[in-house]
């Protein structure tokens, strides 16, 4: 799935199950709120050039592979990448 404009994961949403690939699209926005876990379930992130991804809130915690491509911008604070890696 792709996407495209501004999205935020909620930690009343929590956890978040992938069930296929994400990719952030140019211009697109994600941001992760405090206590979001991500599970990937073999599917990867990918923050696609003029991708953002704001992931600057305590205890997010990352169970997927997180692909940050050239051009994308990433911020990550307070955050932990458990079964899951940053590239």
């Amino acid at each position: 799935a792709d996407i495209s404009g501004a999205v935020v994961w909620k930690a009343s949403d929590s956890p978040i199950n992938l069930t296929g690939n994400i990719s952030l699209l140019p211009g697109a926005t994600l941001t992760v709120e405090a206590g979001v876990v991500i599970n990937g379930n073999g599917h990867t992130l990918s923050i696609g050039s003029g991708g953002t991804l704001n992931a600057a809130a305590n205890d997010i915690h990352f169970n997927v592979n997180v692909h940050a491509l050239p051009g994308s911008t990433a911020t990550f604070a307070n955050c932990f990448f458990d079964s899951g890696r940053l590239a």
